[in-house]
């Protein structure tokens, strides 16, 4: 026989759940009263670091407290992303992540140490950003088929740089050297900044990268860029042209967004969300985003939980179709 709660026992359930969404409600009201932490999993110099010093401020001023910017590079995002899924969910530490370390990485690891969905809470979608193919300014290339024609007649033997192993950089270059038919060596930094300072001191030929700075470093005769992988051309790269344009079908972009641990209270997303497409609507912080290449944009906390979900199933077909390795 299924045995009924009492009355008092009913009453008890009602008076917790009342008591919750109390919590809740005032916890957002309360929220934040006192400085956050905005964990960037990568070192200083890319475009993702170059976004998060973008974004902390305009988010600071919002909340009315301070946004601090952390660096916490390392294995290739894993570092940064694992502090915060082991942070408290209490809003006070968030993730500045993308593709890299949510989507690309955990496709071509045997096993990362979170989830990226069940682990973190997605909070607020922001840019997507295409990749330039950039290479060092020596090199006797002025074209995307030139540099076909050359790195053919010396196969592994041209070098290019990335973010590290599984990083976006990384994958699409694999993208051109599996759709260009060339063979080159892969040398992971611990970030984009660092590989992007090797590629200019001549210590790499090639590299994908963030077009963030990279027309003021071909303006100074530091490297020539040669193409970009978005489905048009940028508005900061005009003369640049598409993959696409080029003849391949590669159309490869890098997201970013903020997140939180799991479980991060529902009032505190929602707060955090609205925050972040009020300031993506600042026509300031669109021109600092376009500037550097991205193309702002917002979701909802769920939409952007599903197209995290997305972007992992599809690199996972990548990595398969590449043939590539997956390293523990």
């Amino acid at each position: 026989m299924t045995m009924q709660p009492s009355l008092t026992s009913r009453f008890l359930l009602a008076a917790a759940a009342a008591l919750a969404v109390t919590a809740l409600s005032a916890t957002a009201q309360e929220y934040p009263n006192r400085p956050l932490r905005l964990i960037v999993p990568v070192p200083p110099g890319g475009t993702t670091d170059t976004l998060a010093r973008v974004v902390a401020p305009a988010l600071q001023e919002r909340l009315k407290q301070a946004v601090v910017v952390e660096n916490r590079p390392g294995a290739g995002s894993v570092i940064g992303i694992e502090a915060v899924a082991r942070s408290p969910a209490d809003g006070y530490t968030l993730l500045f992540g993308g593709s890299d370390g949510m989507a690309v990485l955990p496709s071509v690891k045997k096993k990362v140490p979170y989830d990226p969905v069940k682990d973190l809470t997605s909070v607020g979608f922001l840019a997507f950003s295409p990749l330039v193919l950039v290479v060092n300014a020596k090199m006797p290339v002025k074209s995307f088929a030139e540099f076909v024609e050359y790195a053919r007649a010396r196969p592994g033997k041209l070098h290019y740089g990335s973010s590290g192993f599984g990083s976006i950089l990384h994958m699409g270059m694999e993208l051109i050297e599996l759709q260009a038919r060339v063979d080159a060596a892969h040398v992971p930094f611990q970030g984009g900044g660092p590989a992007l300072q090797a590629l200019v001191a001549g210590q790499l030929d090639l590299m994908m990268m963030g077009p963030t700075g990279m027309a003021q470093r071909a303006e100074a005769g530091q490297l020539r860029i040669l193409g970009q992988t978005g489905s048009t051309r940028l508005a900061v790269l005009p003369n640049v042209p598409t993959m696409r344009e080029l003849g391949t079908e590669i159309t490869v972009t890098s997201w970013f967004g903020v997140l939180g641990p799991a479980g991060l209270a529902q009032p505190i997303v929602l707060r955090l969300n609205r925050e972040i497409a009020s300031l993506l609507a600042q026509p300031a912080v669109q021109k600092r985003f376009i500037d550097v290449g991205c193309e702002p944009e917002t979701m909802s906390p769920e939409a952007f939980s599903q197209f995290i979900a997305a972007e992992n199933r599809k690199w996972v077909q990548v990595v398969k179709s590449a043939r590539i390795e997956l390293i523990d």
